[in-house]
C-alpha cells in the first residue's frame, strides 16, 4: 500500500518520471499468485486490498498489460458474496472497505459488468444509519472514512441516489472541530488528518459526481438546506479537486483508467489501509 501511496503523491505533482517504472512494475507483477490474487509483500498475506493496490499502481504506471488480467478479475469475483458485497478473501464477510477495493479494481479493468449493481447497491445503502453516517458493515457505528468507501462505491455503480445525501453531508459536517479545524470519525471525537482527508474528499466527490452543490462564498453545502456548518470547507474542497475528481465511472481506456482511484487528472487516494480491520470497523 505504501507503493501505491507514493505513486499517487508523485502523480499529483506530475513527477511519475522520477520513478524506475520497470523495476516497480516488475516488483508488483511478482506479487501476483497463481490464482490471480496478489500478496501484499514478501511475507505473502493475500487480501483483495492488494488486488486493488496492484491494479491501481500499474494503471498509474501504464503497465497493466504486465499482469494476468483475466486471473486477477476472476479472483476478485471469487470474493463476491450472496449479499452482493465482497470480502477480503473467498468466503469472507462483506465489508465496505473491501467492496471499494474490489469494485475499484473491476472498474479500472473494465469489468464492472460482472457486478450485480442493484444487489450491491442495496447492501451499500443499508449502511446508512439514523445519524446520516455510513458504517462499514452491519451493526457497526458510522464513521467518516467508511462513508467514503460506501459513497465512492455507490458512485462507481451509479447508485448514489439510493442514500440520503443531505443527512450524510450533515453527519460529515457535524464531525468538524469548529474551533481548531479538522474532522473526526464521528461527532465529538478527536479530529485527525486521516478522517479530515476522507471528510473533505466525500464532500468534493459528492460535488463532482453526486450532484451536491458547494457555494464558494460561504462554503455552504446545498445552501437551500439552511446550514452554515460547511464554512471553511470550500477552500479545502477546491484544493482537493485534482485528487478526487476522477472517481466518476468505470472502465480503462487507451489513456488509462478513469475511476476507482485513478482519474484523468490525478489519482484518488485508495483508502486501502488497515484501519477497517480495527475494533470499531
Amino acid at each position: 500500500m505504501y507503493t501505491l501511496s507514493a505513486i499517487q503523491v508523485l502523480a499529483l505533482f506530475d513527477k511519475i518520471d522520477v520513478l524506475d517504472i520497470d523495476k516497480i512494475s516488475n516488483y508488483i507483477v511478482g506479487l501476483q499468485n497463481e490464482d490471480g490474487s496478489f500478496s501484499g509483500d514478501m511475507w505473502g498475506e493475500v487480501d483483495t486490498r492488494f488486488s486493488y493496490i496492484a491494479i491501481s499502481s500499474l494503471a498509474l504506471l501504464r503497465q497493466l498489460d504486465k499482469i494476468d488480467m483475466e486471473k486477477a478479475v476472476q479472483y476478485i469475483l471469487s470474493c463476491k458474496n450472496v449479499d452482493g458485497g465482497f470480502g477480503c478473501t473467498p468466503g469472507a464477510e462483506s465489508h465496505a472497505g473491501q467492496i471499494f477495493c474490489c469494485v475499484g479494481a473491476l472498474a479500472i479493468t473494465g469489468s464492472l459488468h460482472h457486478v450485480d449493481k442493484d444487489l450491491l447497491g442495496w447492501w451499500l445503502c443499508e449502511r446508512q444509519v439514523k445519524s446520516g453516517g455510513l458504517n462499514g458493515r452491519p451493526e457497526k457505528l458510522p464513521d467518516v472514512c467508511y462513508s467514503w468507501w460506501v459513497l465512492s462505491s455507490l458512485i462507481m455503480i451509479d447508485r448514489v441516489d439510493w442514500i440520503d445525501k443531505e443527512k450524510l453531508v450533515k453527519f460529515i459536517l457535524d464531525c468538524q472541530d469548529r474551533e481548531n479545524g479538522g474532522i473526526s470519525d464521528r461527532p465529538e471525537d478527536a479530529v485527525d488528518v486521516f478522517h479530515t482527508y476522507f471528510g473533505v474528499a466525500e464532500i468534493w466527490l459528492g460535488v463532482r459526481s453526486g450532484g451536491w452543490k458547494v457555494e464558494e462564498g460561504a462554503g455552504v453545502v446545498q445552501q437551500q438546506w439552511g446550514t452554515d456548518s460547511g464554512v471553511g470547507l470550500w477552500q479545502c474542497c477546491r484544493g482537493l479537486g485534482v485528487v478526487v475528481q476522477g472517481l466518476v465511472s468505470g472502465g480503462a481506456g487507451a489513456e488509462g483508467p478513469v475511476s476507482s482511484g485513478v482519474g484523468a487528472e490525478g489519482p484518488v487516494s485508495s483508502g486501502a489501509g488497515r484501519k477497517w480491520c480495527g475494533r470499531r470497523g
